[in-house]
């Protein structure tokens, strides 16, 4: 049996092709996450679903005003660990495969992982302008579904109980 820290969580991630498209066969990764994200759905307002400037398919957002500010915090923090990695000069391209990426995870499986390139954005993304994430979605459905998960999940939810049953042992 696997122990998982306290203040860990575990999400699962369906490997997908280049072109973003889930692979439905094969095995799921598995990554170790603090279990107090740094932003939530509630800090996250207007998803949208637009195409960059190739046509393809992206995800748009803007945050709240706390929101804003974990957000570039957290991004400064991944550029600075990965700049960190990078030993000498490194061009753009180069530094994609050194640098982190974030997470959104819903219902415990991970649904995007964009990068934080920390050549193009070496002191993390300002997000007064909101963010985009870009890549990923092999189609315009994809990106549509990503942003209604945004939107449930920044839904405030009140949970109550409706029954309560009490039950006997068997004898």
């Amino acid at each position: 049996m696997l122990k998982v820290p306290l203040g860990t969580a575990i999400a699962s991630e369906q490997p997908s092709s280049r072109t973003g498209e889930i692979i439905t066969t094969g095995e799921p990764g598995w990554f170790a996450l603090k279990d107090r994200p740094e932003l939530n759905g509630r800090d996250i307002v207007r998803p949208n679903q637009e195409v960059d400037e190739l046509g393809r398919p992206n995800v748009t957002f803007r945050f709240t005003a706390k929101g804003r500010v974990a957000f570039e915090r957290l991004t400064r923090k991944i550029a600075k660990r990965g700049r960190a990695a990078a030993i000498g000069p490194v061009d753009g391209y180069g530094a994609e495969g050194l640098s982190g990426h974030i997470a959104t995870v819903f219902d415990g499986e991970v649904k995007t992982r964009p990068i934080v390139n920390f050549a193009d954005f070496p002191n993390g993304i300002d997000g007064r302008t909101g963010a985009q994430i870009s890549g990923g979605f092999p189609n315009i459905g994809a990106a549509q579904d990503f942003v209604t998960i945004l939107k449930i999940g920044g839904l405030p939810i009140n949970m109550a109980l409706l029954s309560q049953q009490m039950l006997q042992p068997r004898e």
